[in-house]
């Protein structure tokens, strides 16, 4: 079973800058609102809550993703701007997206984009705990189970991002 939520209202989280070693890597999100086909480019990549040893995912829209300071990371507290979604109506395996709010997309769109990008690489194990799919100590076997089930699992997000 997973963890709770590492991320609630009133956080605050630390983001990797985007000029530091552990940068957010960017990844291109598409979705129908309208009848009408659009995009956006994210950064996406696991942030650590202030004083905790929890980390979350979060996808922050392009133009949102600027480094305030200076350093390896910037803080984003979380409050109305930032949205969420989550794995299930136990808030496991939330994670956080700042972007224009009138944007709607359903979550699984964001937690594809999540396997497609981060999955393969050496953050693969945090990114699956992330999502609520591992527990926070790890596992080897569940990992190839989760690649090889990703389009089944991606099936229950079908559900839009909720406003903290």
């Amino acid at each position: 079973m997973s963890a709770p939520s590492p991320v609630k209202l009133g956080d605050i989280l630390l983001v990797p800058s985007p000029s530091s070693a552990n940068a957010l890597k960017k990844a291109t999100i598409a979705w129908s609102q309208n009848r009408t086909d659009r995009s956006a480019d994210y950064y996406l990549g696991l942030a650590d809550v202030k004083g905790t040893a929890k980390k979350v995912l979060v996808f922050i829209e392009q133009d949102k993703y600027k480094s305030t300071g200076s350093g390896d990371t910037y803080e984003l507290p979380i409050d109305k701007p930032l949205q969420y979604g989550q794995k299930n109506s136990k808030f496991e395996g939330r994670f956080v997206v700042y972007h224009d709010t009138s944007y709607k997309v359903y979550q699984h769109r964001f937690t594809r984009a999540a396997i497609e990008t981060l999955v393969f690489g050496p953050t693969a194990m945090q990114v699956g705990t992330a999502l609520g799919y591992f527990p926070e100590n790890g596992t080897n076997g569940m990992f190839k189970d989760m690649l090889k089930g990703a389009e089944g699992a991606l099936s229950l997000f079908g559900d839009y991002l909720h406003d903290f």
